[in-house]
Parts: C-alpha cells; structure tokens; sequence
C-alpha cells in the first residue's frame, strides 16, 4: 500500500509553478485541489449547497436536475442522494479498461474544533486508509458476531487489485482513492467503505502512525518551498483556521490519542459528509448498486454548523523576511486578501490572475522572466486567484531569484506593473490568449479517470453540481478588459498587501545587531524614576501594536463597604477624557484604526489598547490622555450603576452558575476578600458616587502601581522614547495595601442546596486549594486537573459510551493572591443525580489512589504545554500575560518556569496534590429545578 502522497497543506514553490502552468486545470469549485469550496454545515443538503453556490451551479435551470446533467454529460453521468445522506456521482469512460474510485469526505484541519493544529485529519487518515476494520454482523444463525480485516488482510486484497490507492488530507477534506482494473471496483468499493465505516483504531497502528506522520512533518519543515507557503498564510491571516498547517504542529501531534481520533472519526465521519465519485470503464447503474450495497447502512448522524471565524480587515503592509536552511536561492510570494468562490467578483478576478501570468507568454513572466535584457530575472514567475468557499481567498504572485536585495527590488517593479492595470485597459488578444490556455488545462484536468474522479466529487461536494467547470469556463470567456480593470482597482490595494522572502541562512559572521533587530526581540524591561515598569518587545511581522497598563487593585482592595467599586470605576473612567467627550474619542480612535478596552478583577484592573504601527505614535497620546486626563463622567458612572443594578446583578440571581459561584465564595472564604464578587451588591453598588470613583482612580492609577507593555511592531528606542515622553513626568502615589489576610479552611463539610426556574440540576463540588505564590503544587495541579477535568476522565465517563448523563462538566482550578479553590461543576436532568454524583466521586477516588498510566501521565503533560503554546498565537494575550506575570513578581520566565515545571512533574506530585485538596472538607452545591419530581 502506498502512503507516498499525503497532501496536507499549500504546495511548495515548484509544485504551485506546475499547478499554475499546467493545472489551472481543476478550473474552480472543487477547484485547484486547493480551489475547494465552503464547509456551510459540515455534510451540507445537495440543495443548500445549490442555494450557496447561487448562478455559479446552473446556466439555465431545468425541472429535472438530473436529466439537465444528463443532457450536459452525453447521458453517461449519474448523480443521486442515498437515503442516507451521502452523495453518488458516477461517470462512465470506455477510453481505457480501469477505473477510479473515490470517497471524498468533506472534513479537513480548519474543521478540528478544540483540536486544531494537532493535525488530527490528517493523522486519521493515516490509519483509516488501510487500517483494521471491525464491525458487527447478523449470521445464518440469527445472532450477531464480530467481523472485520486487519491490516494485513487489507494489504493482501489491496495487492490483488493492483495496489494503487492512497489518501489526502486538505483544508476542508480528506479523500480515499483506488484505481484498479474496471472489472475489481467492487472489491474498491467494499474497501473504502469498510475503512469509512468500521475503522477499529488499532493501538499498534495508532502509535506507529504517530511516527510516520511525525516524520512527515520533520520533511515538510525542510522543504523551502512549503515553508514559504506556510510563513505566507501566517503573515495573511491572523485569525482564520487556514494560517494553521494542515499537518499540524510537532508538539500538538504527539499529545493526540488513540481516543481524540476514534471520537473525532465518529462525529464527523458520516453519510451525509461522504460523495463516492466512480469514473472508468463500468455500467453506472451497476456501480450505483454497488455504492448502495456496502455504503447504504451507514447511519445518518446529527451535525452541528461550523461557523468559521471572520478574518479582520488588514489596514497595513506586512512585509516578512525569514531564512531557512535548505535553500540557496530566495524564494518570494506576495500578494493581497481577496473573496471566496461565492463572490460574483470571481470571473474578473481570475482572469486579472491569468492575463498576468498564465503562461510563459502573459504579462508578468514575458516582461520580468523572459526578457533577458534584465539585469534581474526571477525564474518560476507565476500569479495565482485562489478562491476556497472557506473565506480565505487570496491574490499572489511568486518567484524565485539570487539575493534578498534583488527580491525587493521585484516585488517593488512587479507590482507597480501590476498597479498599471487600475487604468489602462488589457488588449483583447491577452484575454484570448489567457482563454486559450484555460481551455487547454480544461480538457487536460479531465483526461485521466484520476483527475475527471477529483473533479466530479469536489464540485457536488460545494456546489452540488458536478459539471461545475463547463459553466465557469462559459462564464469567464464573457469577462471584458473594463471588468479586469474594476478587478486591479478593487483588489490591489497596498494597504492590504503581504510580503513573505524565504532566504538562505546568512554566515554567522555576517550576523551584526540591525540584522538581529529585524527578528522579534526579546521582552526589554524598563523602570522609570516615577516607578513605571516599561515591557517593550518587537513583533515585526505583526503590523499592529498591543498595549496594556496593568494596575494591582479589584476585589482583593476592597471590603463590604466598597465592594464593586473597582468594578465600577474600570468600566467609566476610560468613556471620554477632560479634551474630549466619549463621542469625539471614539471619533478620534476610528480615524486611527484604533481600539481601547478595560477591565477589573480579583487581583488587578488594565487598560488595553490596539492599534496599528503606522499610526502608533498619534494612538499612543490618545492612550495617554485617557489614562491621564479622564473625564470620569458623571453621566457615565450613573449609566454603569444603571446597568449593574438593573440587569447584572439581577441576573446573578437566577443563573444556576452565578449562584454557584456566589455561594463558593461566602462558604469556603470568610475573611479573604475573595468571599465577595466583583461587580458588588445592591446595597454598595447603590451607595456609590462619582467622587468615590474619581477618588478609587486617583489612588491607584499611579506610575508605581502599573506595568505597561507595549508589543508589536515597534522600534524599541523610539517608543521608549515615546513611552517616557508620555508618562515620565507622572506622579508616583502611595498606594494603600491589599485586605488579603490569612483564611482558615472550613472544618467540616458543606451542603448548599437551593432551586430556581431552570430545567436541570446544577452541581457543583468545591474545595479550598492553593494560591498561585505555591509554583511546585501549581504545576501538579495544572496536570491533575487535565487528567481529570475538560475533556479527561469527567468528560469520559460522563458523556461517552453508556454513560449519557451529561452535556458538558468541567474542573476549574483558581489559584489567587493568598488563597485558591478548586472545584468541578455540571448539569443534568434531575433523574440523573445520583449516578453523576458517583461517578464524580469515583473520579476524585481513582485520581487519589493514582489511577492512571504513566503513558496517560506524559500524554497529558504534553497536551499542556501544547494548549500553553497556542495560547501565545495572539501577541495580544502575551503582552497581557508578561504585564501581570511582572505586576504580581512573578517575573518575565513564567513561560520557561510553566514548561520546565510542568515536565518535573511526577506521578507522585499528582497524587500528592490530590489528596491535598480531595482531603479537605468539600462544598456540595445543589441547584434544584423548582417543580422537580421527587
């Protein structure tokens, strides 16, 4: 069997030049492979994929969808809808005695949930294709037994019938394929569906796999060109699943289990997420009742919409240069964020793409690549529309050339050539000539069963019209040289540009410091003679700058007379400024692609501020006015007093998990001022005045109490600079200390029982457990409370199998100033209560007595520093996390600390921390529906 060709991300450089050259081919739709259309609901209605795919599916709709397709295909194509769901088409070719069979499932890597980049798709592709099957049957005899293939078994049949098969894994699929002689498709069939279907996970190739695909990724990362693909997606989209390698992440990769693939393959692998596409020399009825045969039991299942998140506007340039070790060359790909293959835009657009370099004799690669009277030629000069119905479309341009300084000079003269089209109109005959050589990729992608299989399933699988090319190719020979030019002015937009140069690695001794200051730096600490703690680290590929004043304060500096007022006070004294009314601020900010927020908690309140490079320095005296000269305005504090008084603390009444929540706090803290809330009572809340806050403001928020980061795309000099000028002359204050004091644990245990107008019970277990001050007991409880709690064994034995009981349950562990609790909290119908406070219980016995493997130990420690590692994708959360890290003294090494401690961590340190905190007296909190039925 081969697995030589897994497909899991954009290609590398020299395949894109053949994509581009030879195989624009797969025209649109299930397009480019990479050219594949949008996930709408994951198995998405033949006719809502129509709806979606609007005029795109049809030329001239018909009453008989079916017999259209007919007409169009010679009567020589088949499409229907299984019962089930899955979806059949089947085109018959006489051409050559072989045929291709295909299940194309429409689940990729940007559909991973939680899981995204572990590379999870593609991972279970590696052991479904080909893997162990096992499945129940009834007999002759009536009773029901157990078959299925190993391996081994699978390999023997796949030999027979030729050995030609492999699978891919992309964005937003996965395909399984066979070729074989006409006359062997059913044992194909009956191959694939067996793999889709009845997949056992063996433990063994399960754990060999992992190998494989480790190997796979470390041959990828010294692939120049894939590298370049993978920076370029990265420096584009900063929110959009597609920035994440479909192959995944090292680390993320060996924290995967044997469990995470079998859920995952349940959930999502499912008729109504399935096309089969048969193409060859067979009798389509025949091979429809095949299809029927082995994949009509397969069982329908319910699937939830997959809303992918909206990827911002970019408002700046975002130029990346990067080196990677096994290139000699530059390898460059620039270009702009365009539409999905919805956007009526895409028939200009496309041809703006293949006038400018759809063949050697286009505009770009005949003036740049081909002219050699050029002192500077990049070779493999192409340009690319790339359109996926997943929202991450994109305009590029990619060459290779000798030196970094030669492809900055290209991409500099290349666009501007590109700009020329915003006003001179392209002649007719580079239309024609483009057209020519879509005409040709067309019948060349079409002329094996391999390719005409792809083709077929990827446009009924988003488009739910398998002919799809013909009406693209129709309907792109009617773009005019005034639609390309609206294209250019539409889309070539420099503000919106981005820029990725791979270079070779430059000679050690060459390294000088303004060639270390174009990298990221490391975090710059400052303190000023006022007290002021300055953070300042370059983030160059980033475009934006993050900022965030962190001051000691919240609940911790409060007592019952003025409980919320820190709550309070954050949420008014930032809406205007004494120069400037809310209204003109926020003006002001919108001009400068500017954001401002701010918060209060336990232990602290900040002020965070977004903006982008280019205008940081107008942003950055805004963010100094509101910090220095607030308004507090009157009108302000009585709107927030308003809304607290009127809905939130209201609703904090009724919500099952606010009372929780309330009652936590007050019965395991009585003299910690984490026995109170942060937004406050009726009776405080009420009592507050505008002077209160100006007065709470002008305590706290003082140079010595604040740690100010500023992260992004910074020159370091200049906006320390900046940073000094804007807060030097600020006084310091005395700042008064916090009300933490020593707390004893509750003696004895406690049951809170209380009801309200919900559904279902609400059960939470509580205990007093440590503060954060306890580093070595933190990283054993960080472990712990991933073998058990989120997705470990609660969720296990809870809601998997058997066991129904529950949607979800979750352990939280609070480790605060002085003082900590932990405590896990569900809900469930009232008839359940009993077995799920067993079964709870039975969770917190096994992890005591340290029930647990040592593989399940390093599996989870690694789970941990792989969810650490994704939670710094955003510099934002960073620069929020080192401004706390230094504000609570816990210094700039948190994250070197968090990874060396939770590695330390031994399966004695588990149990350990676990009797500590199960041994303590707990707090049972039960909250009842009113009407429950005893």
């Amino acid at each position: 069997m081969r697995r030589g060709r897994h497909r899991h991300g954009p290609r590398p450089q020299s395949e894109l030049l053949n994509l581009e050259k030879t195989m624009k081919s797969i025209l649109r739709a299930g397009a480019l492979l990479a050219a594949s259309i949008l996930f709408a609901p994951l198995g998405p209605s033949q006719e809502a994929a129509r709806a979606a795919a609007g005029k795109a599916a049809m030329q001239k709709p018909a009453q008989n969808p079916a017999e259209t397709l007919r007409a169009k295909a010679g009567n020589k194509l088949l499409v229907e809808e299984l019962p089930n769901g899955l979806q059949v088409v089947i085109e018959r070719r006489t051409s050559v005695p072989v045929v291709r069979v295909m299940a194309y499932m429409r689940i990729g890597s940007i559909y991973e949930d939680e899981y995204l980049g572990s590379g999870l798709s593609h991972y279970m592709e590696h052991i479904v294709h080909g893997g162990s099957t096992k499945r129940q049957v009834r007999g002759k005899d009536g009773k029901m037994k157990w078959v299925g293939r190993t391996e081994e078994e699978s390999k023997k049949l796949l030999k027979s019938i030729g050995e030609d098969t492999n699978a891919s894994t992309y964005f937003n699929f996965t395909q399984y394929y066979i070729t074989t002689k006409a006359e062997m498709a059913e044992p194909a069939i009956d191959l694939i569906s067996d793999w889709l279907q009845h997949c056992q996970f063996d433990p063994k190739e399960v754990a060999r796999e992992q190998g494989v695909v480790q190997q796979e990724l470390l041959r990828n990362l010294d692939n120049p060109g894939r590298y370049l693909s993978q920076v370029f997606a990265e420096t584009m989209f900063k929110f959009h699943p597609v920035r994440v390698p479909v192959i995944g992440y090292q680390d993320c990769i060996q924290r995967l289990t044997r469990d995470d693939m079998f859920r995952f393959y349940k959930k999502y692998y499912t008729p109504q997420n399935c096309v089969v596409s048969i193409v060859g020399d067979i009798d389509p009825q025949e091979m429809l009742a095949k299809v029927k045969q082995y994949f009509g039991p397969w069982k329908r299942k319910s699937l939830a919409p997959y809303v992918i998140p909206q990827e911002p506007t970019q408002t700046a340039m975002r130029w990346v240069e990067k080196e990677h070790g096994s290139t000699k060359t530059c390898l460059v790909q620039f270009g702009v964020p365009t539409i999905d293959l919805r956007n009526p835009d895409l028939y200009m657009l496309d041809m703006l793409s293949n006038v400018l370099g759809a063949s050697a004799s286009s505009r770009l690669p005949r003036k740049f690549e081909h002219d050699p009277s050029r002192k500077i030629l990049p070779t493999g000069l192409y340009t690319s529309s790339w359109t996926p119905v997943f929202g991450a479309g994109r305009f590029s341009v990619g060459f290779s050339v000798d030196t970094v300084e030669h492809a900055r000079t290209l991409v500099d003269q290349i666009w501007k050539e590109m700009l020329r089209l915003k006003t001179e109109l392209v002649s007719q005959e580079e239309i024609d000539r483009a057209i020519t050589v879509l005409e040709k990729n067309y019948h060349a992608s079409r002329s094996t069963v391999e390719n005409r299989a792809e083709e077929l399933a990827s446009n009924l699988a988003w488009v739910a019209d398998p002919l799809f090319n013909d009406s693209y190719l129709k309907k792109i020979k009617k773009v005019t040289p005034e639609q390309i030019r609206e294209a250019a002015r539409k889309y070539l937009d420099e503000s919106k540009l981005n820029v990725v140069i791979i270079t070779p690695p430059k000679k050690k001794t060459a390294i000088s410091k303004a060639s270390e200051g174009q990298g990221a730096s490391k975090v710059r600490k400052v303190v000023l003679e006022n007290g002021l703690t300055l953070l300042l680290k370059r983030v160059p590929e980033y475009g934006m700058v993050d900022v965030t004043a962190a001051f000691n304060g919240g609940v911790i500096y409060e007592d019952e007379k003025n409980n919320g007022l820190f709550f309070l006070m954050g949420n008014t004294f930032w809406r205007g400024t004494k120069k400037k009314p809310f209204p003109v601020l926020l003006g002001a900010m919108d001009r400068l692609g500017m954001s401002l927020s701010a918060e209060s908690h336990n232990n602290v309140y900040f002020v965070k501020m977004q903006s982008l490079a280019s205008t940081l320095e107008p942003s950055f005296d805004l963010f100094r006015e509101v910090l220095r000269e607030p308004a507090i305005d009157p009108a302000w504090v009585a709107r927030v007093k308003m809304i607290l008084l009127r809905r939130v603390l209201p609703n904090l009444e009724v919500q099952a998990t606010s009372i929780a929540e309330k009652i936590t706090r007050t019965h395991l803290y009585h003299k910690h001022p984490y026995r109170m809330q942060r937004f406050g009572t009726k009776e405080t809340v009420s009592s507050f005045t505008v002077d209160d806050v100006r007065r709470l403001y002008e305590t706290f928020t003082r140079p010595n109490n604040c740690v100010l980061a500023i992260y992004g795309d910074i020159d370091l000099d200049k906006t320390e600079a900046l940073a000094r000028k804007a807060f030097g002359s600020w006084e310091r204050g005395e700042i008064p200390p916090s009300r933490v004091v020593p707390d004893p644990i509750p003696a004895k245990p406690q049951l809170v029982e209380k009801t309200n107008q919900q559904v279902r019970t609400n059960y939470r277990i509580a205990w007093r457990a440590i503060p954060r001050q306890d580093e070595k007991r933190r990283y054993a409880l960080s472990v712990m409370n991933s073998i058990i709690g989120g997705q470990g064994w609660l969720f296990h034995r809870l809601r998997e199998g058997e066991n129904k009981y529950v949607y979800a349950v979750s352990g939280v562990p609070y480790t605060g100033d002085g003082a900590g609790h932990y405590y896990i909290e569900t809900d469930f119908r009232p008839e359940d209560e009993a077995p799920v406070v067993d079964i709870i219980n039975g969770v917190i016995e096994d992890i005591r007595k340290g029930r647990f493997s040592d593989e399940e130990l390093e599996l989870t420690k690694k789970m941990l520093l792989c969810y650490d590692a994704l939670g710094k994708i955003r510099n934002a959360a960073v620069c929020s996390n080192n401004a706390l890290s230094v504000l609570f003294g816990q210094g700039l090494d948190q994250d070197k600390k968090f990874n060396e401690g939770v590695k330390k961590v031994t399966r004695q340190d588990v149990i350990d921390i676990a009797n500590y905190i199960f041994s303590r007296p707990a707090l049972r909190i039960f909250i009842r529906p009113q009407n429950r039925r005893q």
